[in-house]
């Protein structure tokens, strides 16, 4: 490490001033809010129900990996018995 009279001095930072805003009860925004609609997500999150299984099959595998215990790989194996037949379901309507 350098002593304190050999490291090269920094520039000091750049201090940008925000003026501060005081709001009083009258007053009111400039610019109005935006209002978001969450119909569309809530749609996309209806069209992934049947992803149920799915989503669930990671944390049960995680829950199997760390209690290692009978009631965690029943739940996992019933959401892979579940799996298999809803894939095999599939694949024999193609």
């Amino acid at each position: 490490m350098l002593p304190a009279r050999m490291m090269p001095r920094r520039r000091p930072g750049t201090l940008v001033p925000f003026p501060i805003r005081v709001r009083t009860p009258g007053s009111t925004r400039r610019t109005p809010g935006h209002v978001i609609d969450l119909e569309a997500y809530r749609s996309a999150l209806a069209a992934d129900e049947g992803d149920e299984d799915w989503n669930a099959l990671v944390p049960l595998a995680e829950a199997v990996w760390s209690w290692r215990e009978p009631e965690s790989i029943d739940a996992l194996e019933a959401c892979v018995a579940r799996l298999r037949a809803a894939i095999r379901c599939d694949w024999e309507q193609d």
